[in-house]
């Protein structure tokens, strides 16, 4: 079964927010719904079974370590490379690689970079097959430059071309150095390669200086001779040679495009592209992800439509790119894109674990489409190793885009797992309907940028709705931070509804949402509280933000300013031309979170 999935918690203090004070007490909440998670550690930890069971048939095998590509491929005999697997398989054939390796994409290849096989992991390893973009520097020889700084000469197989999609084949090139799972920090900025490599001798840490062979430049992306040998400087943090050590640097933009059927029981990474890996938005083939995990995700992780039962990625932070300052990668872990109309399409979505990026499962159209889903539907994975809905440092959980004023996902998204989401500044942004159903967590960031939201409504059709999540925001003392339950952009025609069944959000003022308006240039909301919902000081009464209208029903608890009956609830809401209902079972509370007003 799926770790991480389950659990309500007991009657004791909920943990206090990543990053924030201590929580206060809470006199009117109920006890606090913290779902029982494991440690990352320990959820990449469970070892399968030995063999793994890939539960297909291979049709190719490749050994990274023991293969020949002069051998005919089978178990016993397998290929090297990926590369010489490919150029035998037909199209429908599902290619083998011995999990616990890295297989790197070939330096040279005729063959195109998207993959029509099916790809997965095979072998008794409890690491997965990885798949890397880079290319092994084990083999180089570096020279002693001074200062424990070493040098090597590389050749990137492409020139430096900025911007664009690294599916398409025109991304910036970002080449990082790592060694294991150390990533090295890029040394850059300076006016010439000497003063970088200066400013490298002073510095601690994994180190990296880079530019083309003979220039003085010390910026590729500002080289307009950038071509395909380059210097490369590194300093180890133990000071050692890297002569003969597993360090590896980024060549390509892209871990491969996908047109196949299963990828399963595998790894990608270390492209230097705008996009990791992805499947081709051009064509009608959506692959399934099994056990997938992307790494070192400089903007998007995984771009295009596919299926997804359990999926990992993380985020790499490049340099003069957003995101940076605060540790994110600047695009989509999950990226459900689609150069073509998909009216029908329903993504099956289980298993997400996201990690720094600016949006954790994102949705948006080319300019040649403007759908790229029916609806979305995220469950249960049973998958081991993998949480349900797992969201760490990322802008926002969920994301959907609109085109041409129409959301791309018409039915919106519906997520029926427990959620756990820490340090996000929106749960979710759509144009679409969007529902939490299975309950969880929302920790908003510690990071002091001056608003947390709930919601962000983008048009008048986009209803948000959740159901038995706790949510914390930690204390940040800044003059003009605020929290709002939900942000309507724009002035829509009708206003869109906002559903907190079951919820429980902190009482104390100093870490209050507020609702209403967020001001005159934004749209109005319905607000919808059912069940034993607790908000702080829910009403700005200096301001006199007011939903579009107001429902508490059920034993909803919450506060509005300083009224102390639901009768003047009432009337305050009437005053202002707010429709309402206030039902008697609810409980009007003080800022303090003591009740003002019990049922009856």
């Amino acid at each position: 079964m799926a770790t991480g999935c389950g659990g309500s918690g007991s009657g004791s203090s909920p943990p206090p927010p990543s990053g924030g004070n201590p929580l206060p007490p809470q006199p009117f909440a109920r006890a606090a719904r913290i779902p029982t998670r494991p440690t990352y550690e320990q959820q990449v930890a469970v070892a399968p079974a030995a063999p793994f069971d890939v539960g297909i048939e291979i049709d190719w095998h490749v050994d990274a370590v023991n293969g020949d590509d002069a051998a005919p491929g089978t178990l016993e005999a397998p290929f090297r490379t990926l590369e010489r697997a490919r150029s035998v398989a037909a199209e429908q054939d599902v290619i083998g690689l011995t999990r616990g390796q890295t297989h790197f994409r070939s330096f040279v290849s005729a063959l195109p970079e998207t993959i029509t096989q099916s790809v997965v992991g095979y072998g008794d390893s409890v690491l997965p097959a990885t798949i890397s973009a880079g290319q092994s520097l084990a083999g180089h020889v570096f020279t002693l430059h001074a200062d424990n700084i070493y040098r090597t000469s590389i050749t990137l197989p492409r020139p430096h071309l900025p911007g664009g999609s690294g599916i398409s084949n025109s991304a910036t090139t970002y080449p990082f150095v790592r060694f294991g799972d150390r990533e090295f920090q890029w040394v850059v900025g300076q006016p010439t390669i000497g003063e970088n490599l200066a400013s490298m001798a002073s510095l601690g840490g994994d180190l990296f200086a880079l530019n083309v062979a003979g220039s003085p430049v010390a910026d590729i992306r500002d080289d307009p001779n950038a071509a395909t040998q380059f210097d490369l400087y590194v300093r180890l943090s133990d000071l050692s040679d890297p002569t003969g050590q597993e360090l590896v640097t980024l060549s390509h933009t892209n871990a491969y495009v996908w047109a196949s059927e299963l990828l399963q029981d595998v790894r990608l990474g270390d492209a230097h592209g705008k996009d990791t890996t992805g499947s081709d938005p051009t064509r009608d083939a959506i692959p399934t992800l099994r056990r997938i995990e992307v790494f070192g995700a400089g903007t998007h992780a995984w771009v295009g439509t596919c299926n997804v039962d359990g999926f990992r990625a993380r985020g790499l932070p490049r340099p003069g790119m957003f995101g940076h300052a605060e540790g994110r990668a600047a695009g989509g872990g999950l990226h459900l894109f689609s150069a073509r109309n998909r009216p029908s399409q329903i993504p099956d979505i289980r298993g997400l674990d996201i990690e720094g990026f600016t949006h954790a499962l994102y949705g948006h159209s080319s300019a040649s489409s403007d759908t790229i889903a029916q609806r979305i539907e995220v469950s249960e994975t049973e998958q081991e190793g993998f949480t349900n809905f797992r969201v760490r440092n990322c802008g926002s959980g969920i994301t959907l885009d609109a085109k041409s004023g129409r959301p791309v996902v018409r039915e919106g998204i519906k997520v029926s797992c427990e959620v756990d989401f820490v340090e996000v500044e929106t749960a979710m942004i759509t144009e679409s309907p969007a529902s939490l159903d299975g309950g969880g967590v929302v920790i908003f960031s510690p990071l002091r940028k001056n608003k947390h939201n709930l919601s962000t409504l983008r048009t008048g059709s986009a209803d948000h709705a959740y159901r038995k999540v706790t949510f914390f925001s930690p204390r940040i003392d800044v003059k003009d931070f605020t929290r709002d339950l939900a942000i309507v952009v724009g002035k829509p025609t009708s206003a869109p509804s906002l559903l907190l069944e079951d919820c429980d959000l902190p009482l104390h003022p100093d870490y209050t949402f507020k609702i209403g308006t967020g001001g005159e240039d934004q749209g109005k909301f319905h607000l919808r509280l059912s069940g034993s919902t607790v908000i702080g000081d829910s009403f700005d009464a200096l301001r006199e933000r007011y939903p579009e209208s107001f429902q508490a029903t059920g034993d909803t608890a919450f506060a509005f300013a300083d009224l102390r009956s639901r009768s003047a609830v009432r009337n305050r809401l009437n005053s202002r031309g707010v429709g309402n209902t206030v039902d008697e079972s609810t409980t009007l509370l003080r800022s303090d979170g003591s009740a003002a007003q019990r049922p009856g």
